[in-house]
Formats: C-alpha cells, sequence, structure tokens
C-alpha cells in the first residue's frame, strides 16, 4: 500500500471522535501489513529516532514512501545516523516526498499519528502489536490485613517523588519510557551506566530525579528540568539528573511469557550487586533507600523521621513478593494524604531533642467526634515558637495532612492514621465537622 493512501487512512481514524469508532476502523486496517508497519514504527517503545524537532519543511516533492524511506527510520533507531547528518537526511527525504507522504513521515518520527489513538486502542483492534509496560502498582493500607503483613520484616523504602521510568536493557541497547510507553530521551548517563553495568534483557523501575549542586529538587522543579532535557534541552553544568531505582525483573516476565520467580529480597540484593557494586557509587543510578522495619510502629516512626527530612512518605515491600502486573499485596503505599482543617484545642510538650518546645498539638474537628495530636511536619524554629506562645494557639485552625480516619471499639472519638502539620489557616475560624472529612476505613 503506497504511503499517500496510509495518510488518508489516519486521517480518517482522526475524523471520528468515538473511541469504538476508532477501534473499528482500526481493525479494519490493520489486516494491511503496510498499515501494520507504520503503526509499528511509530507506537513500538522501543524504536526511537533521536530527534527532538523536525527541521523546517521544506516544500515537498511527489515521491512516496520507498525502501529508502524505511533505511533512513532503520539507521535513525539503531543510530547509525545521528546529528546533523540525521537533520540533512531528513530534510532531504521530506522534500522528495509528496505532502500526505512527508506529513505521515514527520510524524512517525515524532512517534504520534495525531489520529487520537494509543497503544491500546491498536491492541484491542489487533492483539499484540505494540509492546506495551506492565506496571507493579502498590496497595492501600485499608486493603492490606497489616498484621498478615508483618509477619515476617518488611523493607520500607523512601517514596521517590520525581517522574517514573521504566528502563530497558535489550540487545544492548537503552530504552527509557513513561508509564505509558512515551520514550524519555536525553539521559546519556543513565542510559550508559545501565549499558555498562546492568544485567541485560531486563527492565529497571525507578524515578527520574534531579539535583542542583548536590540538593536534592522538587518535585515540581525536577520534573520541569527533566521534560527540558526530553524536549531537547540542556542543563547547567550543576544540575544533574540520577535514575533512583526499586525494582527490575527480566523480559521474559515483563512481557508475561513466564511467571515471576525471583522473590524481591532477591531481586533487591542483585540491584545492589549491580549499583553499588564498585566505589565510588555512580552519581546516575542510584539505589532507592531502604531499612527493614518489624512492625507497624516501627514503619509508623521512620515514616514520621523522613516526613520531617521533607520526604513524601513510605512505600512497605514484603521481602517475598513477585513481581506482577497489577495491583500487588506485598507492597503497601504509606501515602494516601488527606487534609483536614481541624482546631487547635491543647498541645504537649516534647520529649528527648524536643524537650522544651512543641511536641505535639491536640487537634479536634468542629463536632469533637475525632482528636489527634500532630506531632510532625513542624521545623525546629516553629516548634520554638509555638512553646513560647503556646497559650494564643488554642482556638487556630490547622491544616493537617493524613492518611486515613482510624475509629476504635474502645474509643468513641475518632482518630487521624499519620497526621502531618501543614500550615495554620488564617482565612478559616470554623473546623471541618468528622462527616466532611475523606479517607474513612
Amino acid at each position: 500500500m503506497d504511503s499517500f493512501t496510509m495518510f488518508q487512512m489516519v486521517e480518517t481514524v482522526a475524523g471520528y471522535s468515538g473511541k469504538k469508532d476508532k477501534i473499528a476502523l482500526l481493525e479494519e486496517f490493520l489486516e494491511d501489513e503496510d498499515f501494520r508497519r507504520i503503526i509499528n514504527y511509530t507506537y513500538n517503545p522501543f524504536n526511537t529516532y533521536g530527534i527532538a524537532n523536525i527541521p523546517d519543511r521544506a516544500t515537498s516533492g511527489s515521491g512516496e514512501f520507498n525502501d529508502n524511506t524505511y533505511d533512513i527510520l532503520d539507521e535513525l533507531i539503531s543510530r547509525c545516523l545521528t546529528g546533523n547528518k540525521a537533520r540533512d537526511t531528513i530534510q532531504e527525504e521530506i522534500r522528495r516526498l509528496d505532502s500526505a507522504s512527508a506529513s505521515l513521515f514527520i510524524r512517525i518520527i515524532m512517534k504520534d499519528l495525531r489520529a487520537g489513538f494509543s497503544d491500546k486502542s491498536i491492541n484491542k483492534a489487533y492483539p499484540g502489536l505494540i509492546v506495551t509496560f506492565p506496571y507493579m502498582r502498590c496497595s492501600l493500607m485499608k486493603d492490606v490485613k497489616m498484621d498478615e503483613f508483618f509477619k515476617t520484616p518488611v523493607y520500607a523504602q523512601i517514596k521517590a517523588d520525581g517522574m517514573y521510568a521504566a528502563v530497558t536493557l535489550k540487545d544492548f541497547k537503552v530504552h527509557i519510557n513513561s508509564r505509558k510507553g512515551k520514550p524519555l530521551l536525553g539521559f546519556l548517563d543513565i542510559e550508559q551506566f545501565v549499558k555498562d553495568n546492568m544485567i541485560p534483557n531486563a527492565q529497571y523501575h525507578g524515578e527520574l530525579r534531579v539535583t542542583r549542586d548536590g540538593i536534592l529538587l522538587s518535585r515540581k522543579e525536577g520534573n520541569g528540568l527533566l521534560n527540558k532535557v526530553i524536549q531537547g534541552g540542556t542543563l547547567t553544568a550543576d544540575e544533574r539528573p540520577f535514575f533512583t531505582v526499586w525494582d527490575f525483573e527480566g523480559l521474559v516476565t515483563i512481557t508475561g511469557k513466564r511467571s515471576s520467580t525471583m522473590l524481591y529480597e532477591q531481586r533487591l540484593n542483585m540491584l545492589e550487586t549491580m549499583i553499588e557494586y564498585e566505589l565510588p557509587i555512580s552519581e546516575h543510578v542510584k539505589l532507592v533507600k531502604t531499612k527493614i522495619v518489624y512492625n507497624m510502629a516501627a514503619a509508623e516512626r521512620y515514616f514520621n523521621e523522613v516526613v520531617d527530612k521533607g520526604e513524601e512518605g513510605l512505600i512497605l515491600k514484603s521481602k517475598v513478593g513477585l513481581w506482577k502486573d497489577g495491583t500487588s499485596k506485598h507492597q503497601v503505599k504509606m501515602k494516601e494524604v488527606y487534609e483536614a482543617d481541624l482546631e487547635v484545642i491543647g498541645f504537649e510538650e516534647g520529649t528527648g531533642r524536643n524537650e522544651g518546645r512543641l511536641g505535639k498539638l491536640i487537634c479536634t474537628t468542629g463536632d469533637d467526634l475525632l482528636e489527634v495530636g500532630v506531632g510532625t511536619g513542624f521545623s525546629d524554629g516553629l516548634r520554638d515558637s509555638l512553646w513560647s506562645s503556646k497559650y494564643t494557639v488554642k482556638g487556630r485552625i490547622v491544616a493537617v495532612k493524613y492518611n486515613r480516619i482510624i475509629t476504635s471499639s474502645s474509643n468513641d472519638r475518632a482518630s487521624l492514621f499519620l497526621p502531618v502539620f501543614v500550615e495554620f489557616r488564617s482565612d478559616k475560624s470554623i473546623a471541618d465537622n468528622l462527616d466532611r472529612l475523606e479517607g474513612a476505613e
């Protein structure tokens, strides 16, 4: 089939707004081998072309796709064609092609046919045509029997707050993709470390983050810089992207050809060997910070500690967990954060390093059906300030983040799990009632 006709088919799909209509058309069009070919060139996540921006489009010619067109795409994928030579070759091919074929060629390289369908729709129309990226999600604590979860020691890992990435090492080539399969280009130091040090034919899961002068940036600022790199920009000399990895599996498991057989303890130990075997430890790929906890009380203490340091929370992982595509009962997120506006009714002095300053604010809902001591989220300076003016704090409204509402048969009042102070609400004078709060058990 010629490229002019294939472009018209793409435009036909684009003309329908309904997903079912698009899938029905794709089912028909994907019967053609040539159409499947251009779909694969565009949406196969392992096909990346190394071009962030197409050169200014020149006047099109009258040609259609030929063997040379596909050779250009293959050479871009294999990186045999890069830099200025790649741009010149692309420009020359655009000049040769007719307008429709040139548009199709550009859209393939940009990995978006602009027809309003994704790899999921493609695979519904033609199962298995496009490789998708499985993802193992965490369970919420309300969905897991935590007493059984802690029958054996548990890994507590700091929840990385960055940009999720799946890093695949296949046939000695490294591909970095988003959860949806979008290529994340430009991280050459990370790619090189993975190629040199990691087990091949496997996929590594983690998050991209950024430091500046060795200081970790916030998610908002860091992700902005990461997107700058992905779009072809560069960072300053003091800004460094890195990959925090927490899990991996072989591609035969990732692609569903074989069930997982490696326990998480084995996978984590192998990651440690790959990443931290040689000193100095890499600045480009880091192993997630991990601590062993033996019960829920220890997990809560560690959670409070990392939140006080500005981290987002924890992921609790069973040592015996197997990798799976979907939600796993073997890993639990300690970060289902809600927010409530509560009234301060009292305070407690701190202990240990917080002796002589604020330890907790005692807070309640407006209907007095919930009471909680809020002891995390305060800087040392704020603890000192609040303790010195503690009698003026009573009656004020505070915003508190929490994971869920806790009820008990032995207590008439509800409480909050993992409460964290956010701020004083100078714009509010009335606390929320219990029935206004989210996160009930």
